[in-house]
């Protein structure tokens, strides 16, 4: 058993209190130091009329940081800024490449956005739409699907999220009878799909005609290729396709990334927030020039 004297302990109390000690004054350190670099330019500002005071050290020294803050800060800013608007040039090269692949076709600037914020070939979303509706935004099926995609509002109520239906109406699912609405939910179900089936874009469309649970019943009968044997459905898998080959005019489409297009989705909100910056870095400078200047100004 180990045993500790009474000057063991008080050796080892005030061990602990010099390192702590040596903490403190290191974090008093640290604040004054910050502290004199923050508020320096006021300090010296309010030094113009009394020309008695006279700053420390410390205000000094934080007054040349400040200035070089505010000299690196632009340099960083311009290039961060220089950064996005080459991001935003990719993209929107990319998205004319992609948005001229479809043709002039009603709704191609909502149909290629949300077909790219979904990873999805904005010419296999037009496809599926000219089949579905014929670009009608009324259309409604036996069925009761409804919209440029012929969403059926069961599915609408299962997959929509906060947001995609913002308009003023009794009925939430009248909200598929909205172009942007529709497309944007209906592009997100075809994702979902193309991810269940891994990719395979035969039992997605299948299953965007027919439903999962038609398209489970024959996914291992290699005869039908898991399509349901109904001629509707088959016509409309191979209509599809057709009509897929056709926007494409074999072109290979170019890839685009959807973090990419979630920037220029936002694009508004970063231009706010560069403004926001430049602003800000414009007031800095006003109230950190030299002393001669503010009293022109004053």
């Amino acid at each position: 058993m180990l045993i500790i004297s009474g000057s063991q302990k008080s050796s080892v109390s005030k061990g602990i209190s010099k390192v702590l000690a040596l903490i403190v004054s290191l974090l008093y350190l640290l604040a004054k130091s910050i502290g004199s670099i923050v508020f320096s330019p006021v300090l010296l500002l309010i030094s113009i009329p009394w020309r008695g005071y006279r700053p420390s050290r410390f205000v000094w020294i934080g007054y040349i940081a400040w200035l070089l803050f505010l000299a690196v800060l632009p340099w960083q800013l311009g290039k961060m800024l220089d950064a996005e608007r080459d991001r935003v040039i990719i993209v929107m090269e990319s998205y004319t490449q992609l948005r001229g692949s479809i043709g002039d076709i009603p709704y191609a600037d909502l149909i290629t956005f949300y077909a790219l914020k979904n990873d999805l070939d904005p010419a296999l979303v037009a496809a599926v739409i000219e089949k579905e509706s014929n670009f009608d935004p009324d259309a409604v099926s036996p069925m009761g699907a409804r919209g440029l995609m012929q969403i059926m509002p069961t599915t609408f109520f299962e997959i929509e999220e906060p947001g995609d239906c913002t308009l003023d109406i009794g009925n939430r699912a009248d909200c598929l009878f909205d172009p942007e609405v529709n497309i944007r939910v209906g592009t997100r179900h075809l994702r979902q799909l193309l991810d269940f089936y891994g990719g395979d874009t035969v039992l997605t469309l299948a299953a965007y005609n027919a439903g999962v649970n038609a398209v489970a019943k024959y996914e291992d009968n290699h005869e039908s290729r898991g399509i349901p044997p109904f001629k509707e459905t088959q016509d409309y898998v191979d209509g599809i396709l057709q009509l897929w080959r056709d926007y494409r005019h074999g072109e290979e489409i170019p890839e685009v990334s959807k973090d990419l297009i979630s920037d220029l989705e936002n694009y508004q909100e970063l231009a706010v927030k560069a403004n926001a910056i430049f602003l800000f870095v414009l007031a800095l400078k006003l109230i950190t020039m030299p002393h001669q200047n503010f009293r022109r100004i004053i």
